[in-house]
């Protein structure tokens, strides 16, 4: 097969797959989005939005006060103090331009058009690579980064600011995370149950190392062993693009604490797919364009450990 049969066919596999301009069909993009989801740690676990327009706000609306007062028979509550105010808001969400771009050699391309796989081929590396990237800007997005991706957004670890226990640069032990529960603030506390404890790989396995260092009953061997290890029921769930490298000796990490559903991550509706052949160099390019943005449903259900050491062994 001619290198100009070979584009043709690939361009006309790529037709099967995207409108014209290169604009995915609404059910294509949600497809494709929905399974770039699955393929990532974090960002199948939190609620993601389709989003109709470059902007949405996301109302908060809820009782954190009491609202029950000491009644007389036959009379209304006139006293304005004894009357209870919704605490409410918006956060809003305003998606950002992101552009992918994936190069596919000649070899590669007459290797999959021929056995009819390139479709399949082109959605699963789109799919792979579109979500470690936008997983590591939900994480580690910032605008004041002198990374020129990671300064499009404020992730959640930037965001999460407004209750922060500070680990002193010890690991991750029982003590501290304890103290992030107890940060959790009251009206919040029914919410525990439904939380989990989000960091690192060093981080979490350090916690494990806390079980099997103590020479106990079965119990600890079980909890260390386990598929997921929690603290008082919490989870503390590994994600593997969390930071191990931030403060000043670039040897330390955070512990996200929240309900996963109030990490919200909102989508355009629009995903573009457009090819190109460069035919100099011998591979087709294939750029991916979509809008996202991320926040907390409600901030102040969210709790920060932060200066958590992330390299060595706890003494």
């Amino acid at each position: 097969m001619s290198n100009r049969q070979l584009i043709e066919k690939a361009d006309l596999a790529l037709d099967t797959i995207r409108d014209g301009g290169g604009l995915l069909e609404p059910e294509k993009a949600k497809k494709f989005i929905r399974e770039m989801i699955q393929s990532a740690d974090l960002m199948k676990q939190v609620t993601v939005l389709p989003m109709r327009s470059h902007t949405h706000r996301i109302p908060r609306l809820g009782l954190n006060t009491r609202i029950m007062r000491r009644g007389t028979s036959a009379t209304a509550l006139n006293n304005e103090e004894d009357r209870s105010n919704t605490t409410h808001g918006f956060v809003e969400l305003s998606a950002k331009l992101l552009k992918g771009e994936i190069r596919i050699p000649d070899e590669i391309v007459e290797d999959n058009i021929e056995r009819g796989n390139f479709t399949n081929l082109v959605m699963q590396m789109a799919r792979e690579r579109v979500a470690a990237d936008l997983e590591d800007l939900v994480i580690r997005g910032d605008t004041d980064s002198a990374d020129e991706y990671l300064a499009t957004l404020d992730g959640i670890l930037k965001l999460a600011t407004l209750h922060v226990v500070d680990f002193g640069g010890d690991h991750i032990n029982r003590q501290n995370l304890t103290l992030m529960h107890r940060a959790i603030p009251t009206a919040y506390r029914s919410l525990k149950s439904q939380m989990k404890f989000f960091t690192s790989h060093n981080a979490e396995e350090d916690f494990r190392l806390l079980f099997e260092d103590r020479e106990t009953e079965m119990a600890d061997r079980l909890q260390s062993s386990a598929p997921m290890i929690k603290h008082h029921g919490t989870p503390v769930v590994p994600i593997g693009l969390f930071p191990e490298d931030l403060g000043v000796g670039e040897d330390e990490t955070k512990v996200l604490l929240t309900v996963p559903k109030n990490i919200v991550v909102g989508f355009h509706r629009g995903v573009k797919f457009e090819v190109d052949r460069d035919v100099r160099h011998g591979f087709v390019s294939i750029v991916i364009t979509c809008r996202m943005d991320v926040n907390f449903s409600d901030p102040n259900a969210v709790v920060v450990g932060e200066s958590v050491a992330s390299q060595g062994f706890a003494a």
